[in-house]
């Protein structure tokens, strides 16, 4: 019996994780600045790490990275 693997992109997995994330955490309201500012630097210091990391591992593997961002406010997390 075989089993069919379809082998995915890395990136592109992070890319879906990470855009499922955004999408269920964007409508969180924190009206507290202090609460707000502490929740986007513990984001960023999870989320920028584990990117570098896989940044590190594929170089020199035929990627080529440019950051960008899809819509205005999608850097902008947890906005009251």
């Amino acid at each position: 019996m075989s089993v069919l693997w379809q082998r995915r992109d890395p990136l592109a997995t992070f890319y879906s994780v990470l855009e499922n994330a955004c999408s269920a955490q964007r409508c969180w309201k924190v009206p507290s600045p202090v609460l707000r500012r502490l929740l986007q630097r513990t984001m960023l210091d999870h989320v920028v790490p584990a990117y570098h990391q896989y940044l590190e591992e594929v170089e020199g593997d035929g990627y080529w990275m440019e950051w960008t961002t899809k819509e205005p406010g999608k850097n902008q997390l947890f906005q009251k």
